[in-house]
């Protein structure tokens, strides 16, 4: 999974993020696992026994990584990625909602350590929630990937 952006799902068992299960072995790159929700348990992330997740490059909620499996993360970040308008996982995504970068995002290629621009939407929030654009999520301009104000 690479410059991807998995954010605002739900799932009503565990895994709201991701559920892997059978001996998967799937590598988190370049992404941004955060938001998620889930019923019972692992709201980014449930691993079933047998199961790895590689994570390098890429800001996920550690805490939300639960089950039998293991996980390894390299040059990961475990903080908020401050996307511009996220909205809570139950009513995301069918209400709308931003999960573009703000200027002060961590996923920003000169604001962590790989010097890679993060996420699958490497556009910015040009006024936040303030100024909505007609499709009701927060205006943004795209920025090619690296770059920002």
């Amino acid at each position: 999974i690479a410059r991807s952006t998995v954010s605002g799902n739900f799932a009503e068992g565990s895994g709201g993020g991701l559920y892997l299960r059978r001996a998967a072995q799937p590598r988190l790159m370049d992404s941004i696992l955060w938001g998620n929700g889930a019923g019972e348990e692992g709201s980014a992330v449930s691993l079933r026994t047998g199961t790895t997740l590689h994570v390098s490059c890429s800001i996920i909620d550690s805490s939300a990584v639960v089950g039998d499996g293991t996980w390894s993360a390299e040059q990961a970040l475990f903080v908020d990625p401050e996307f511009c308008f996220p909205l809570p996982a139950p009513i995301a995504p069918e209400a709308g909602g931003s999960y573009r970068l703000s200027p002060e995002s961590p996923a920003w290629a000169d604001a962590n350590e790989c010097g890679r621009t993060l996420g699958a939407l490497p556009d910015l929030c040009l006024s936040g929630i303030g100024d909505l654009a007609p499709d009701d999520t927060p205006a943004s301009v795209a920025v090619p990937a690296g770059d920002r104000p």
